[in-house]
């Protein structure tokens, strides 16, 4: 009868340990998904990092913006104009 009990016992423990290591396979392929994803983010976000940096660090040299009237004053004078 203790043999029967026991093998029973044992039976249902290994029925557990198996279910336990499908839980924690499950887990393990979720959080290497999950570390994958953040390795791409963080690479990713290295690169923008590293062109902002690039970007920053890039002397500016001011571009010389040619004599034109503006928009605004060009339509004035034309108002002006048709108004006389």
């Amino acid at each position: 009868m203790a043999i029967a009990g026991a093998g029973a016992s044992l039976r249902a423990l290994k029925a557990a340990a198996g279910e336990a290591s499908q839980t924690l396979d499950q887990r393990l392929k979720r959080a290497q998904l999950h570390i994958d994803e953040l390795s791409v983010l963080t690479a990713s976000g290295e690169r923008i990092a590293d062109r902002m940096e690039s970007a920053a660090a890039a002397p500016r040299i001011a571009k010389e913006i040619p004599d034109m009237p503006l928009p605004s004053t060009s339509i004035l004078s034309r108002l002006e104009r048709a108004v006389q």
